[in-house]
């Protein structure tokens, strides 16, 4: 996944930058997203959705190593009984491109329980406008 279609993507759909950057520059704005003090994870768009980016805060939240993110099934980082709000919350964020205001409880892949909020989802679109995904941005804290 590149990171510059989850930046511009996020742009597109919110009028302004998830990152707050002046550059254009793709590099030190993919850097800038990994670095980022909040998480970031996007996935494919397959009915059970794989992993296909995370940076380093979402690797942290979710205790995951980089070379373990890609094929990662987003679905597993929500408990069973939270699934079917995860998948509507994903459906209303697919048809308005942007949803604002997610919260929820995860579960990292050690099993840990942590609350994300200040949640925004959004629609991924590649360098000719075909949906390749859907990211999520959030803070988190243990619970």
């Amino acid at each position: 996944m590149r990171a510059c279609w989850l930046l511009r993507s996020y742009r597109h759909w919110a009028g302004d930058d998830l990152l707050g950057l002046v550059s254009d520059d793709d590099a030190i704005r993919a850097r800038a997203l990994f670095d980022a003090p909040f998480a970031v994870l996007a996935h494919d768009t397959r009915p059970d959705p794989l992993c296909i980016y995370a940076n380093a805060a979402a690797l942290t939240a979710f205790e995951l190593r980089l070379a373990d993110a890609p094929g990662f099934a987003t679905s597993r980082t929500v408990e069973p009984a939270a699934r079917n709000g995860r998948r509507a919350a994903l459906a209303r964020a697919d048809k308005a491109g942007l949803l604002r205001g997610y919260s929820g409880v995860r579960v990292s892949t050690a099993g840990r329980r942590f609350e994300i909020h200040d949640g925004r989802i959004w629609t991924v679109l590649d360098d000719v406008g075909r949906r390749v995904g859907q990211a999520a941005a959030f803070r988190s804290r243990s619970g």
